[in-house]
């Protein structure tokens, strides 16, 4: 029985990783989300806890007469766990002996970095979905209010009204439900949004923890080759491996990336500016935009809704645009303006509303 005891730390890193992605699909309210980054640290921890426990505490040799396999080694000074890949037997040095341990501190070197950097990225870019998605989900709530009580006080006048007026008033109600399926529609692809963007965190987090021994061991094999023996060498470099795994592997991939661009291949990186940043309902807003595709149609958003303009927004033959927008009744508080040409170049900036309405001339 003893010798099944590191299966529990196995199960608990697959379960960890299962919970927490039904929590992110059954989660259907911002309130549900506000609270995902911590069940998120949760499973993330248990996960890579577990996976250096089942590491740490191999019962006996796995798969021994296997290609790949765990084993004792003995190296003639010392017998230490290593990961067996292509090795005879247990004595010889034929094939590779990767010690255990250099694994395991890669593994743990990639969850530091994690508690370092990685819950503060995530945080920080859940909070900026969730003000918009707490915003989509108010506006909903009192579209799904407008509607019921402009319906049920519609059914009320239809009681009462002759039968030539019935279809005018039951027709009524028709323009609140617009208003709320088009809200749902956009609540329900913020929602996808934020799904998709916690699963793609949990599942990238799970490969750096995955991907960071391999490093480890890319370090341990080097050092190996050029003749060093400590220890705690090693585990130094291994640590550091871990540690240092995303940003490795990200500027690799942005490396290759790179090879496949041609000289005449630039990077769009637009910009825009509000003038002013911040101001009442009904004053009017310039909206100036830089470095966007030349010749391009832009498409102006407000808080993920587009607006609608009579005469089409198009860029100059630099990729710039201005445009002059009446700021709409919208709640006082931070919104979000953005801008997009056809090659879905874009760029968002911050608007605050504040209080007071702009007096109409008579």
């Amino acid at each position: 029985m003893e010798d099944n005891n590191f299966l529990i730390p196995i199960l608990l890193t697959i379960l960890s990783i299962v919970i927490i992605l039904v929590i992110t699909i059954k989660s259907k309210k911002s309130t549900h989300y506000s609270r995902l980054p911590v069940f998120i640290f949760f499973a993330l921890s248990t996960f890579a806890i577990s996976l250096i426990l089942s590491l740490a505490f191999f019962p006996t040799e796995i798969f021994a007469d296997f290609p790949i396999s765990t084993i004792k080694f003995n190296d003639g000074n010392s017998t230490q766990w290593v990961l067996n890949i292509g090795g005879v037997t247990q004595t010889e040095s034929s094939g590779i002996q990767i010690p255990i341990f250099v694994i395991i501190l890669g593994i743990l070197g990639a969850y530091i970095r994690y508690l370092y950097l990685g819950i503060r990225e995530f945080k920080t870019e859940m909070g900026k979905m969730l003000i918009n998605f707490d915003k989509i989900t108010r506006k909903l709530e009192r579209a799904e209010e407008e509607f019921n009580n402009v319906e049920s006080e519609i059914n009320n006048i239809i009681k009462s009204s002759p039968a030539s007026k019935i279809e005018y008033f039951s027709k009524y109600p028709d323009q609140y439900k617009k208003k709320k399926d088009k809200l749902q529609i956009k609540y329900d692809e913020y929602q996808y949004k934020v799904n998709f963007e916690t699963i793609s965190h949990v599942l990238a987090t799970v490969g750096f923890f995955l991907l960071a021994p391999l490093l480890a061991i890319m370090g341990w094999l080097i050092l190996s080759i050029g003749g060093t023996e400590n220890n705690m060498t090693f585990a130094l470099v291994s640590i550091t491996a871990g540690f240092t795994a995303k940003s490795i592997i990200g500027r690799a991939i942005s490396l290759v990336e790179g090879q496949f661009k041609t000289n005449t291949q630039t990077t769009q990186n637009p910009i825009i500016f509000l003038t002013p940043s911040k101001g009442k309902v009904k004053e009017t807003l310039t909206i100036t935009g830089q470095k966007f595709k030349e010749n391009s149609v832009i498409t102006i958003t407000l808080d993920d809704d587009e607006l609608e303009i009579e005469s089409p927004i198009k860029t100059d033959e630099k990729g710039s645009f201005k445009y002059q927008l009446q700021i709409p009744t919208l709640e006082e508080g931070i919104h979000q303006i953005s801008a997009q040409d056809e090659e879905n170049n874009s760029n968002e900036k911050e608007f605050e509303i504040i209080s007071g309405n702009v007096e109409e001339n008579n």
